[in-house]
């Protein structure tokens, strides 16, 4: 396993990962007005990547419309994804993370399911042919494919889709991340660390990881359990570690994680 950071694709984000002794990159490309800017930066990002030895290790995507309100496939949107993933393969990145809506027509818990396979479907083909790896963000932004109920209906539909997995979404709605993980770690593709804080029964903040309540040496024991070798990626999300104290808290981190990487 190694350390990444979500960053942007630009020269301070290389920069300052290299400072801290963080291996690679996450971008998360969510605003499709953004994807040919991604797209023109290519050959400026592998020269950051030969000057600063930092990798992209995932690009993704959030909260998008996959699925139109009758179900059918959103080709535009299939078609902008491809784009995301030629550009991660031309940067070297072999992930790509992604979600899916669910229709808003009338309630139909098995037509979403069928839709979202043959989305799926569709990236995970074309990944196969370009050599990028697609999966699953466990986030609820504009996904219902986001828990293990969901992966056990959506995966044996679509051999070769994996989960990207962030143990704060299982806490934070009260779902058992030591299971989801003993089920589901051999289809991870991608990891984000990010911390959480509660009071009681009540999320407060997501502190940098090794700062708050959640037991990461399990977590990386599972990891190794379910034979995880790829990225670790952090996920600065706190509205408190923010600017100077924001940087201390991304490099204790790196410095908590590091021993826990056999």
């Amino acid at each position: 396993m190694y350390i990444g950071i979500i960053g942007w694709f630009n020269e301070e984000s290389f920069k300052n990962a290299a400072e801290k002794g963080i291996s690679a990159l996450e971008f998360d490309i969510n605003d499709n007005f953004r994807v040919p800017e991604f797209t023109a930066a290519v050959p400026q990002i592998n020269e950051w990547i030969k000057k600063y030895g930092v990798t992209v290790s995932a690009v993704g995507q959030w909260g998008t419309e996959r699925l139109l309100p009758d179900r059918t496939l959103n080709e535009a949107q299939i078609e902008i994804e491809k784009e995301l993933m030629r550009s991660a393969a031309a940067v070297g990145c072999r992930v790509y993370i992604t979600g899916c809506n669910r229709g808003q027509s009338l309630w139909d818990d098995a037509a979403d399911f069928a839709a979202a396979a043959k989305y799926m479907r569709r990236l995970v083909e074309y990944g196969n042919e370009i050599g990028v790896k697609v999966c699953l963000y466990n986030c609820d932004w504009n996904n219902f494919l986001d828990n293990s109920g969901a992966w056990g209906r959506i995966i044996p539909e679509v051999p070769g889709l994996g989960i990207k997995y962030d143990p704060s979404h299982a806490v934070v709605h009260g779902r058992d991340w030591r299971e989801e993980m003993r089920k589901w770690s051999k289809h991870f593709y991608h990891v984000h660390i990010k911390g959480t804080l509660y009071l009681g029964d009540n999320w407060w903040d997501f502190p940098p990881a090794g700062l708050d309540d959640f037991d990461w040496h399990s977590f990386f024991g599972y990891l190794y359990a379910g034979g995880y070798d790829g990225c670790v990626s952090l996920e600065p999300h706190s509205s408190i570690w923010q600017g100077e104290l924001g940087e201390k808290g991304i490099q204790y981190t790196v410095n908590y994680i590091k021993p826990m990487l056999l």
